[in-house]
């Protein structure tokens, strides 16, 4: 006797048929492995349970005790994997293979304006370090770029991701707007004013949070 049809459905509805160990979305080539075997006690309950395509349940399975090369899955691996991928699943996780084709091409288009110059972003200390003026003027057009482009889309997740993430890039590119903050040096750098106190306060602490959420942003995109 196997998984019962409540454990089955509840596993295939906790993963959304994604495999747990390479996440990817394999539809019907699934299968559900035993983590503890059932010839050493293993029970056929949820918690036993991890969702598997063919490729990784081969690979989980086909270890040999006897003949041991590299390293094994441990039960406790295995249960650690399936609980964090759940759990990516419940706080929205999609793998790319679920986006329809629009959508997949269209964000390959936004990850290639936005990755290099996101990274740039969180490298740059705007308080302290002087940093390109092409800078500013990338930022300019991208934010301009994506803004006109609203449901841009049918997915909700790159969706909303994508309105973050020019939202945070809109709220940096005010302060090369404004004289107020920074200035020239050697003709195409820029670097902060160093005066008044309060407004090198409130561009270190606005650019700090700034470059945390595209940090954090950044990741999400990594995921697709």
């Amino acid at each position: 006797m196997g998984f019962s049809k409540e454990v089955i459905v509840s596993a295939l509805t906790a993963c959304k048929r994604h495999c747990c160990i390479c996440e990817r979305s394999v539809k019907t080539k699934i299968e559900l492995h035993h983590i503890k075997q059932k010839s050493k006690g293993g029970k056929d309950s949820f918690d036993n349970c991890i969702p598997l395509c063919f490729d990784c349940h081969a690979e989980v399975g086909s270890y040999n005790n006897e003949h041991p090369k590299g390293n094994k899955y441990s039960e406790k691996e295995l249960k650690k994997i399936r609980d964090d991928f759940y759990q990516k699943i419940d706080n929205g996780f999609m793998n790319i293979d679920t986006l329809n084709d629009s959508d997949n091409e269209k964000f390959q288009i936004f990850k290639e304006d936005v990755i290099d110059i996101i990274e740039g972003i969180i490298d740059t200390d705007f308080a302290a370090q002087p940093f390109s003026l092409e800078l500013t003027n990338e930022l300019s057009l991208i934010v301009e770029k994506w803004k006109k482009r609203k449901n841009s889309f049918d997915n909700k997740i790159i969706e909303n991701i994508k309105n973050d993430i020019v939202h945070q890039l809109q709220c940096l590119s005010r302060y090369f707007i404004l004289n107020d903050y920074f200035h020239l040096i050697s003709g195409d750098r820029l670097i902060f004013n160093n005066y008044p106190l309060e407004k090198l306060e409130e561009l270190r602490s606005d650019t700090l949070d700034i470059r945390r959420s595209l940090n954090n942003l950044l990741e999400k995109i990594d995921m697709y």
